[in-house]
């Protein structure tokens, strides 16, 4: 799975043209669903983003840190608090930065009520479990 090279020259051609730039990607999945396949699933897509901001150029790929609801991953979820939904994330978190810091580009985290990482206290103690510079904090007034 790739986004195709014709593609990537397409993007970069309308951001030149455009003068807009392309400063992230959203590369959100679901880091802390249950059901193993579907963070493995989510993971490959995301190495997808993460090589397509690379050829891009655009330095940063947006994530949440996801939630144990099954049917929505912007849903709170009581098992979120429990320390296996952190482990899964983590680990998640962990294969992603691995593969972000191979292509040079950083991951932003979005903390959200309803996710595992509901806070900026929650994301620094993310950050500082992940020891990577790669790993940021996307903070979202709205």
């Amino acid at each position: 799975d790739a986004v195709p090279d014709d593609a990537v020259r397409a993007i970069a051609a309308a951001s030149d043209a455009s003068g807009v730039a392309l400063v992230a990607l959203s590369g959100t999945y679901n880091m802390a669903h249950p059901d193993n396949a579907v963070r493995d699933d989510g993971l490959r897509r995301l190495k997808v983003v993460i090589e397509a901001a690379a050829k891009l150029s655009t330095p940063l790929v947006t994530l949440c840190t996801g939630t144990r609801n099954r049917d929505d991953q912007w849903a709170h979820h009581p098992d979120n608090a429990d320390p296996s939904a952190w482990a899964d994330m983590a680990r998640e978190m962990e294969k992603a930065l691995q593969f972000a810091e191979r292509h040079g580009v950083d991951l932003g985290i979005e903390p959200e009520q309803a996710n595992i990482v509901t806070s900026a206290q929650d994301a620094m103690e993310l950050i500082a479990e992940m020891g990577s510079k790669r790993l940021r904090i996307v903070l979202d007034p709205a």
